[in-house]
Formats: structure tokens, C-alpha cells, sequence
């Protein structure tokens, strides 16, 4: 039996992340065709121990997702990635710079949440985030599960958020 799938990215720098998509559903073989075909790949924005960490904490279906998102942030932000420790171990993204707050976005490898350090009320009228049931003034009060490429798109926009609100600051 074959099985033919037509996916069109937005990108070659969408092609890396689709593939190991498609490879961690099974046992695939993968080739990519196309007009894109040479162009080089990219160097992979993430520290050695965020992608050891994800390796080894991340499902093989949230894996490309977590990398996507963390190098995203890291390429057009310039995020500093940093690893917490402790029970459970988080990647931390921050402002670069000197540190006055906490992390703009906390990441959980283990159970896919992004937690950005935002108020509930930046969770309203969005698909995928929602308003952690924490005490007022808790900085980091938006979270969401990172499920596919529209939750991708909404985590992006809730970093750009937080992170301007921690410029601010």
C-alpha cells in the first residue's frame, strides 16, 4: 500500500520540521521534491542541552514543534535559552540583556506548555492559550498546549506580547 501526501510549507525553513513530523508517525521513508530542493539547511538554533533536553523529555510528535518554536524565538528575538532545574526541568527563554523579571515564556518539555509571564486577561479570545487558576498579580498567568502549527502561530504571538512587556519594564 501506498500512501501520498501533499504538504505545502510556507518555506524550506518549514521542510525540517515537517519531515521529523511525518518520521515520528512511523517507520516512513521521506523524500522532498521540489524548486527548493538546494537550499542548504539551516543551523540549528538550539543550545546542545535544550535539544538533549527535548529529546529526552518531549514526545516524538510535540518534539519538532517545542525545537520549532525555541528556534524560532531564539532567530527573531534573540532569546536567551537557559535550563531551570529542579523537579520538573523547564527551558526558560528571557530578554537578552541584564535580568530585571523572570523569563518571558517558560516551556515544560514533558507536557508541551508554554506558560508566558502574562496577565489572565491576554488569554481572552485566543483558541489554544487560557488563564491559569493562580493568585492575582502572579506574573505568569497564560498557558497553552503546543498542539500543531496553528498553536504554534498563537504561542508566537503571546511571546511577542510578553516579551515586549518585559522590554517595558
Amino acid at each position: 500500500m501506498a500512501i501520498r501526501v501533499h504538504i505545502q510549507v510556507s518555506g524550506p525553513e518549514d521542510l525540517p520540521w515537517v519531515t521529523e513530523l511525518l518520521r515520528s508517525v512511523g517507520d516512513a521513508e521521506i523524500t522532498v521534491s521540489g524548486p527548493e530542493q538546494h537550499a542548504e539547511p539551516q543551523a540549528s538554533a538550539l543550545q546542545e542541552d535544550t535539544l538533549a533536553l527535548l529529546q529526552q523529555k518531549a514526545s516524538p510528535a510535540a518534539r519538532p514543534l517545542l525545537e520549532q518554536f525555541i528556534s524560532d524565538e531564539t532567530t527573531t528575538r534573540q532569546a536567551v535559552q537557559e535550563l531551570g532545574h529542579g523537579k520538573a526541568v523547564l527551558v526558560r527563554l528571557y530578554v537578552p540583556g541584564p535580568r530585571n523579571l523572570g523569563a518571558y515564556v517558560v516551556i515544560d518539555p514533558k507536557n508541551s506548555n508554554l506558560t508566558f509571564r502574562l496577565p489572565k486577561e491576554c488569554a481572552a479570545g485566543r483558541n489554544h492559550a487560557f488563564a491559569r487558576d493562580v493568585k492575582d498579580g502572579d506574573p505568569y498567568a497564560v498557558r497553552m498546549l503546543l498542539t500543531g502549527g496553528e498553536a504554534l502561530a498563537e504561542a508566537h504571538k503571546l511571546a511577542s506580547e510578553a516579551y515586549e512587556r518585559v522590554l517595558r519594564r
